[in-house]
């Protein structure tokens, strides 16, 4: 138990780590779940277009390739 202790104290210097792994591991939460609405927000986007042009739609989702000019 004496080692949990000492491990938690972190030398007399946790009152400086602890916080330090608190807001680092906030700010890695916020980007995921901030890049995880970013993606949805794009998706719904994209929806939005191809439910406008359904010629974007019919091209992009084709099964023939597009000709190159060689």
């Amino acid at each position: 138990m004496d080692n949990f202790a000492e491990f938690f104290s972190m030398g007399g210097y946790a009152s400086f780590v602890w916080p330090s792994y608190i807001l680092s591991i906030g700010v890695l939460f916020w980007l995921v779940i901030s890049s995880f609405n970013g993606l949805l927000q794009e998706k719904a986007k994209l929806d939005e277009i191809e439910k406008n042009n359904p010629r974007v739609r019919n091209i992009s989702k084709s099964s023939k390739p597009i000709p190159h000019d060689t």
